[in-house]
């Protein structure tokens, strides 16, 4: 058929396997380069708090309101970060009261700077030396960290499974106990996460409510205005803002006194659809209860771990009230049944079908690519797709082939070991894919799977048609599991990939 004679192609031993999935994958680039390990107990080491949000939300001014809060007689840490070679968030932080202070005492502070670049790309490995660092001092009850305006908190997230000591530069590496033992114990201590010294305490994203609505639909991206977080970093403005959203504990819906409360209700009711388990503040000059906001753990880690869960939160519960300020949301699942490439290209070249979408996401598959898993994203005006990655089914015939060999050496040690351990994540996965009723006979896991959300014009029955006449007709499908070519042309054959393993 189609689907095994286009893996077997790919197999063969003189042909290389083409790039192609990425980073919404739930399984490759996770799982192997990634390990969600905590050696201590939270309570037993650091907390951290994150702050994202865009730039001029309100972040160094809700910062200012933590350091001058005297309810919580904590002693605080603080990381700013900024994109700009001189700190000018740090200059606002330290000097706004003239001093950094904590009830009394004015030693309970401490101020890091991380300057010209971003922690969730270029400065990862100096907040994970900065972090451990404050964390192994033992005089810090709470480190806060302020992230840089096109942050994204996810990364930054991630970084708490980062290696601690292979990070420190010479001078920490040569200040730390030296190790009673010989290699085994070094090579111990160089695999320690970030997370065995300090835990994530809360994400908390800040929301400029007078200008949410209006940058969520900008046709801009960073290149353009000037905010890369790295050179070449073209991310949609809309993106970035949406992602900051969806990967929080804490929305704080800021400046509510220069936005009309219709708006804020709307804010909050997309929000929320994006992020359902997300705790809402409402706050005019970024004031809260910092109190709480210190002493309440929200983070968990598992929220994270099986992404994208998106979609199957969107499924599993609906949200009335959201459709009281005209914001609703539909799910379109399709199994065995792939798109017709030329046809599924013109519908989403065509912007009266999404007309009122305010996001959209999810993943499909189309006949001229059946091994391939592609991932949709829809923000605003900005579209996106990319080849995520290969179909669950297709992943274990990969790790099961003995001619099958990572690219990516240098995350992979060893080869037959990694096979095993992805194998086993994706046979787990595969169970649970056909428990929830989304494995096909023929097709197994491959499917069509999107969630969008919109405002009062958005038209579900337009966009649900659009879907089902760009999918394979009965005769085209059987043409298609026989071998057939179903199409002349391939217009998503262009679309950038993201398996470096492949």
């Amino acid at each position: 058929s189609m689907l095994t004679r286009g893996l077997r192609c790919r197999l063969s031993p003189c042909a290389h396997l083409p790039r192609g999935a990425g980073a919404g994958a739930p399984i490759f680039p996770l799982s192997v380069t990634l390990r969600w390990m905590s050696s201590m107990a939270a309570e037993e080491t650091v907390p951290v708090t994150v702050l994202s949000g865009f730039l001029g939300a309100g972040k160094t001014t809700m910062l200012n309101h933590i350091l001058n809060d005297d309810t919580h007689k904590k002693r605080i840490a603080v990381i700013v970060n900024d994109m700009a070679a001189i700190n000018v968030d740090a200059d606002l932080v330290g000097g706004a009261t003239g001093a950094l202070r904590t009830g009394e005492d004015a030693d309970n502070q401490e101020l890091v700077e991380l300057s010209n670049g971003c922690i969730c790309c270029t400065l990862r490995e100096d907040l994970v030396a900065e972090v451990s660092n404050l964390a192994l001092k033992g005089d810090v009850d709470h480190i806060v960290v302020e992230s840089t305006g096109v942050s994204e908190p996810l990364p930054v997230a991630q970084t708490f499974s980062s290696e601690v000591l292979p990070l420190l530069n010479a001078d920490q590496k040569t200040s730390a106990p030296p190790s009673s033992s010989s290699s085994s114990s070094e090579s111990k201590n160089v695999l320690e996460p970030l997370d065995s010294v300090a835990h994530l305490h809360c994400l908390v994203t800040v929301v400029d409510c007078a200008t949410f609505l209006p940058m969520l639909k900008s046709l801009d991206d960073l290149k353009t205005l000037g905010m890369q977080a790295a050179p070449g970093d073209d991310r949609p403005l809309g993106m970035l803002l949406v992602q900051q959203v969806q990967f929080a504990n804490i929305i704080v819906l800021n400046k509510t006194d220069l936005a009309e409360e219709k708006d804020v209700d709307l804010i909050q009711a997309l929000i929320s659809e994006i992020n359902p388990d997300a705790v809402f503040k409402r706050t005019s000059h970024s004031k809260t209860d910092v109190r709480a906001l210190l002493e309440e753990q929200l983070y968990d880690e598992s929220q994270y771990n099986s992404l994208p869960a998106w979609a199957e939160e969107m499924q599993e519960e609906h949200n009335p009230e959201t459709e009281e300020y005209g914001i609703r949301h539909f799910t379109a699942q399709k199994l065995a049944r792939p798109f017709h490439p030329e046809r599924w290209h013109a519908a989403l070249m065509n912007p009266d079908i999404f007309k009122g979408v305010l996001r959209g996401k999810g993943c499909f598959w189309v006949a001229s690519q059946p091994n391939e898993r592609f991932d949709f994203s829809l923000v605003g005006s900005i579209m996106t797709v990319i080849k995520s990655t290969v179909w669950v089914e297709v992943g274990i015939r990969l790790m099961t082939d003995p001619s099958f060999q990572f690219r990516n050496t240098d995350e992979v040690e060893d080869q037959e070991a990694a096979k095993k351990r992805v194998l086993r994540q994706m046979t787990r996965h595969a169970l649970a894919l056909q428990e929830k009723g989304l494995w096909d006979d023929k097709t197994k896991d491959r499917r069509v799977e999107l969630v969008f959300i919109g405002d009062s014009e958005m038209d579900k029955e337009t966009i649900e048609r659009a879907l089902q006449d760009a999918l394979l007709t009965d005769e085209e499908f059987e043409a298609f599991m026989n071998g057939s070519q179903i199409c002349k042309a391939d217009p998503f054959e262009a679309v950038p990939s993201c398996m470096s393993w492949l």
